[in-house]
């Protein structure tokens, strides 16, 4: 089972823990500090439970940054601070 959460810049980069609905109920997941979006994280026994065997597979839950989405003059200055950390290319590895 896949679940698809977002998360705000700060809990990527600082990392964070947060509560994730499961099948089970809310639990509360970490968030590595670095953590990258589109990064996959695993709840072990958490997801969808098997009729025949009552084993509960695993949850996957995919991290998606969330950029708020009013640029206010803040919001521009902060990213144009976070553009400064960047030492290389994003892309730098990008081949077809």
């Amino acid at each position: 089972m896949y679940l698809d959460v977002p998360v705000t810049i700060g809990e990527a980069v600082h990392g964070a823990s947060i509560t994730v609905p499961t099948p089970h109920g809310d639990v509360k997941l970490k968030i590595p500090a670095g953590s990258q979006s589109g990064q996959t994280l695993r709840l072990k026994g958490k997801g969808i439970t098997d009729s025949k065997t009552s084993t509960s597979g695993d949850l996957y839950v995919k991290l998606m940054v969330q950029v708020p989405q009013e640029a206010s003059d803040r919001l521009r200055q902060a990213v144009d601070q976070l553009e400064r950390c960047y030492t290389d290319s994003p892309r730098k590895d990008l081949h077809l």
